[in-house]
């Protein structure tokens, strides 16, 4: 109950409901709490069986809660009989051999007997026909006789693996179909157990060694320590490739070519596996480039290569000449002739050329020749520039008459132009010589003669000599000629023009020797700031030229123009060139 609800006010009441074969109290009533309202009630019965007690709480101060309220069974047992255990007759312990991973089914025999029961059937835990695992395991057995009477025991059973494991070996990777390896070889070891398990197997083993017929075992055992054995063997290992060298039947030259057919040859040698098979010959004859590779195999595999190439040209080369300069329409030169050779070779190419000449030497249909090499030693025929003719001399030419070389004469007295001859000794004159430049004017002149013979070369021949002008003297009085004067005269007026012609010491006299007299109108700004002379003397009668020859001397009469105010040059012109002016004004 919590708190205290019992009092000698307010008892609180136990009811207690039983069974009629069960004595003791019916109700229990409680004034107070704790151990001075303790009650003890007791219950009992002589008959076999279980009586089951209850009982109901009430009263009890206002508002009263109880709990722990507790309702039993009495149970009246039957009286005790006296009675003896089985007998329980086990096996001693048990040794088997595994048959599997699971252990081995164990037969045994277990039995018991009662002397009030006679034969019990025991009960054994595992049974007999059970699998027992690999170990100890214990066997725990009962018998039970009709009284209840129990008798245990125990055996043990040893479960044993007795059976050697199995081991395989792998080769990776495995050999060629000659039996040989040519890299590292990994044996890798595989085991089992079908009854404990594996307790260890031997690791991977590379072999990187070299060598024929090797081997390398393994081993595997189980946890009960049986154990087994497997050898890898005939393992052979090449790692080193084989040699191969390439020949050539013969050597090229030094430019590197060939110029006809060549066969390639191979060696081979193999210190380990032995070689394969090596390559067989090859020829080589197509022109041009090419190379010739082979490799060699050994029996385990490696390999190596030779390479070789063959530079063949079987081809001539071609050559051509040529010459320069090129001889003109008359089939020569006239100056060395230089003959060149051209050569072209598509494949190995040209190695010389010719050689180039230069004809130097005069003569006739003379000739050079030349060869064209490659450089695989090919050499074309031969090819000639022929027909070449030379001429390096100039023909001869000489002046014929005509004016000295070095010579003066006056206009008028010029002899006569010269004519020329001329020769050529080798490839004859192209046509016949020529003069240029005689002339009788006055001046200096140089008459050549001039030749060309067939080849081109050229001759001149020449005379230089001077033709001198006249002298002219005059205009006379009444005209004055002095330098910057100006001649005055009424218009409409005759002026005597009075002068004379000396060629040398010779006064000429014919007036067919003056060209013209002639009176050109100026602008009187010409004469500014010239002197003013007057003429004094004017002329009568007819204005033709004459020659007087009592005074000596060349006489014009100029009528002057009628309009005063205008000026004029007055100018007498020769057949030389000379002329001689005098300057007027019109009054």
């Amino acid at each position: 109950m919590s708190g205290c609800n019992a009092d000698a006010t307010h008892p609180v009441t136990i009811s207690i409901t039983k069974s009629a074969n069960v004595s003791g109290p019916s109700s229990l009533s409680f004034t107070a709490c704790g151990n001075p309202g303790a009650k003890t009630a007791t219950f009992s019965s002589s008959t076999e069986g279980s009586y089951p007690i209850t009982h109901a709480i009430s009263g009890g101060v206002s508002g009263s809660v109880f709990n722990n309220q507790t309702n039993f069974i009495l149970t009246v047992n039957p009286p005790v009989v006296t009675n003896t255990p089985p007998t329980l007759t086990l096996p001693s312990d048990i040794t088997a051999s595994a048959t599997g991973p699971s252990g081995a089914v164990v037969n045994y025999t277990a039995s018991a007997s009662d002397a009030e029961d006679g034969v019990i059937a025991p009960t054994c835990i595992p049974a007999s026909g059970s699998t027992f695992p690999l170990g100890l395991t214990q066997v725990n057995c009962s018998a039970t006789d009709s009284d209840g009477e129990t008798t245990s025991g125990m055996f043990n059973v040893s479960v044993f693996d007795t059976t050697a494991p199995s081991i395989s070996a792998v080769v990776s990777p495995p050999a060629n179909a000659n039996g040989w390896n040519n890299s590292n070889v990994t044996v890798s070891f595989t085991c089992s157990d079908g009854e404990s398990g594996v307790l260890s197997c031997t690791a991977p083993v590379t072999l990187s060694s070299e060598g024929a017929g090797q081997s390398t075992s393994g081993t595997a055992v189980d946890t009960y320590g049986n154990s087994a054995t497997v050898t890898a063997s005939g393992i052979n290992i090449d790692l080193t490739p084989p040699s191969i060298s390439a020949s050539l039947s013969q050597a090229p030259n030094a430019n590197g070519w060939h110029k006809t057919d060549v066969t390639v040859s191979f060696t081979c040698s193999d210190g380990l596996s032995g070689v394969d098979a090596c390559p067989a010959d090859v020829t080589v004859s197509d022109e041009g480039t090419t190379t010739v590779s082979r490799t060699v195999f050994d029996n385990a595999g490696n390999s190596d290569a030779a390479s070789v190439t063959v530079k063949l040209d079987k081809t001539a080369p071609t050559i051509s000449g040529s010459r320069s300069p090129t001889a003109n329409s008359f089939g020569w030169n006239s100056e060395s002739v230089a003959v060149n050779y051209t050569c072209n070779d598509s494949l190995s190419g040209v190695a010389s050329c010719g050689p180039d000449e230069t004809l130097s030497n005069e003569g006739e249909n003379q000739s050079s020749s030349g060869v064209a090499v490659d450089n695989a030693g090919n050499q074309s025929g031969s090819e000639t520039v022929s027909n070449i003719d030379i001429d390096l001399t100039d023909p001869t030419v000489s002046l014929v008459g005509g004016p000295a070389d070095g010579g003066s004469y006056y206009f008028g007295s010029v002899p006569a132009a010269p004519t020329c001859s001329a020769s050529d000794a080798l490839s004859g004159l192209d046509g016949s010589c020529s003069v240029s430049g005689y002339s009788a004017a006055v001046g200096t002149h140089t008459a050549s003669a001039s030749a060309d013979d067939k080849a081109g070369n050229s001759a001149s021949a020449s005379s230089t000599y001077t033709v001198l002008a006249w002298t002219l003297r005059g205009f006379y009085q009444p005209v004055d000629m002095g330098s910057g004067v100006v001649n005055t005269v009424k218009n409409g007026s005759t002026v005597p023009l009075k002068f004379e012609i000396f060629a040398g010491s010779n006064e000429l006299t014919d007036p067919a020797d003056v060209a013209s007299l002639s009176a050109k109108q100026v602008p009187c700004t010409n004469f500014s700031g010239d002197a003013i002379d007057e003429i004094e003397v004017v002329a009568t009668g007819g204005t033709s030229l004459r020659y007087d020859t009592t005074g000596g001397q060349f006489i014009y009469n100029w009528k002057t123009p009628t309009k005063s105010g205008n000026c004029y040059v007055v100018t007498m012109a020769t057949d030389d060139g000379s002329s001689i002016s005098a300057q007027f004004k019109l009054k």
